[in-house]
């Protein structure tokens, strides 16, 4: 019977960079979200920001999954784009004339 040499130890793998959990993140999420709600309040998107922030508190009370990450992150991305700003129209505006032009 020959023997085998022994397989060669290579160096050890480089530690792996932590992962964050879900009760890590979610909390992280949720946060974000708020500040972008306040932000909506701010600019006067009140009807918005309402919205995104009841769905964003029933999600994140919900059970924390991957299911509840996906959602959060859906819910700060919409209200994200509600901050900006829309194109102005082009074109012709009906304006009321100054009184003095009359």
């Amino acid at each position: 019977m020959e023997s085998q040499p022994s397989p060669t130890l290579s160096a050890p793998a480089e530690p792996a960079e932590p992962v964050a959990t879900l009760a890590e993140v979610l909390p992280e999420i949720y946060r974000q979200i708020l500040d972008r709600v306040a932000d909506l309040e701010r600019i006067g998107a009140r009807g918005d920001a309402g919205r995104i922030r009841a769905q964003a508190t029933r999600t994140y009370s919900d059970a924390w999954d991957e299911s509840g990450r996906r959602q959060l992150l859906r819910l700060l991305a919409n209200a994200q784009r509600g901050l900006i700003a829309p194109e102005r129209p082009r074109g012709w505006s009906l304006r009321r004339r100054p009184v003095t032009a009359r």
